[in-house]
């Protein structure tokens, strides 16, 4: 997952640097799924629906950290 979004993330810079789109509109398109990302890490993080290895929390730890740096780039970028 984590290298998908840094795929996605890459995808979209050229357009970003080009501001051929408005970039309100791309962090909306991004934001949805990786505020969704982030509700299901923080789910799994919680323990509630079941118990995983530490190889797999941490992993799962991983992934949230790319979400929320990802999220941080596009919004200080269209703040910028």
């Amino acid at each position: 997952v984590a290298v998908r979004l840094l795929s996605v993330y890459n995808e979209v810079l050229p357009y970003c640097t080009e501001r051929t789109v408005e970039p309100g509109m791309i962090l909306h398109e991004v934001r949805a799924p990786l505020y969704n990302i982030k509700a299901y890490c923080e789910l799994f993080l919680s323990g509630q629906i079941g118990d995983f290895s530490q190889s797999q929390l941490q992993l799962i730890q991983q992934i949230k950290t790319t979400q929320d740096f990802i999220l941080d780039a596009f919004t200080t970028w269209v703040n910028s």
